[in-house]
């Protein structure tokens, strides 16, 4: 027998200002509670020390929380120096305390500049990532030393908000799979004292930029009515990708999960790229740059007549998310353009 999940079906995103000391999964349960939604799951854990923006996805918009995961994210966080702790922020035990150095605004922005860019970053002993299924902080917590993976991170922009004699305050705009902690105590490394994270705050998730958020509080104070106009639609997720329209055919045949061949695809796309993109503001770059492949950034430089060729008659163009619009402008869902084929990968529909 099937157990019938409790709730209504109910499909969007809430922006959740989450508070500090609770964990992500309490302020998901709690707002599937306020919602009495059937099904819920949010973009990616903020530690209970951290604030800010909690994206909460109800019903068909959990099939889009993978967008949200590998959103570019902006954080702004206190960085205490001379203390290193078990856990590289203000919750674990203090292990080492060292002198700070004597610095000024052109020392820090001297240190920070080499974190700009890729580089390599190791997590925290104590983060949520998994071995053999359990979260690090699980061996952590028992004293057991397990594998953690070397990764790619890419940090966009590295802010020097404020400083005093022994903390800074930072604004960091990230790519996925970035650890802020690590950044604190590799800071601290290379300044020669050490460092833990003592404040952190997520400022916006990729595309919720300027978007209003929301305490529990607030949405619990509301009247059911009020609350569900807080609720954003599921294909706010997708304003980051190229837009491309189709016909009315060309929309039954997507949905169908049928290829459409069309030369016109890679036109429309050139043009959008090099319309939106070419001229844009640092901002628009940054969303570029974590939206899509790599091989997208090689394709700034061209005109959007070279782009139009490439994607049609290089054997190997490279995949790249569009967001498809049907003849009335509504959004079908996410699609892979392959040159000249397009075929709609994550298709919206309402549970």
């Amino acid at each position: 027998m099937v157990r019938r999940r409790k709730g209504r079906s109910i499909n969007g995103i809430v922006l959740v200002n989450k508070p500090e000391g609770s964990s992500s999964n309490a302020i998901l349960q709690h707002a599937r509670r306020l919602f009495d939604a059937n099904k819920g799951g949010h973009t990616g854990s903020l530690d209970p020390l951290a604030t800010g923006m909690l994206p909460i996805c109800f019903g068909a918009a959990t099939k889009f929380s993978q967008f949200g995961l590998n959103a570019l994210k902006c954080y702004q966080c206190t960085v205490q120096l001379g203390t290193v702790t078990t856990t590289g922020d203000s919750e674990g035990d203090v292990v080492r305390e060292s002198p700070v150095p004597a610095f000024g605004q052109a020392d820090l922005i001297r240190y920070l500049t080499p974190f700009i860019g890729t580089t390599k970053q190791q997590p925290s002993l104590y983060s949520a990532l998994k071995f053999e299924g359990k979260p690090l902080y699980y061996y952590a917590r028992q004293g057991i030393d397990v594998p953690r993976p070397i990764r790619d991170i890419t940090l966009f922009r590295i802010s020097l908000l404020s400083f005093s004699e022994t903390s800074v305050r930072l604004e960091v705009v990230c790519s996925k799979g970035t650890y802020i902690r690590s950044l604190a105590e590799d800071f601290g490394d290379a300044l020669g004292c050490g460092a833990h994270l003592t404040q952190l705050h997520r400022v916006y998730s990729a595309p919720f930029y300027r978007s209003p958020m929301h305490t529990i509080d607030a949405l619990e104070a509301m009247t059911e009515e009020a609350r569900m106009l807080k609720l954003l639609p599921i294909e706010t997720f997708l304003d980051e990708y190229p837009a491309l329209t189709v016909s009315e055919e060309e929309a039954r045949r997507l949905a169908f999960g049928q290829t459409v061949v069309d030369t016109a695809f890679a036109s429309a796309f050139a043009e959008h790229v090099n319309t939106d993109t070419l001229a844009s503001n640092n901002l628009k770059v940054e969303k570029l740059l974590v939206c899509q492949h790599e091989t997208f950034l090689e394709t700034l430089s061209m005109t959007a007549t070279e782009l139009s060729l490439y994607f049609q008659h290089d054997t190997e163009a490279p995949a790249f998310a569009v967001r498809v619009l049907d003849h009335r402008g509504h959004c079908l869902g996410v699609a892979d353009l392959v040159g000249d084929k397009l075929k709609l990968n994550k298709h919206i529909v309402a549970e």
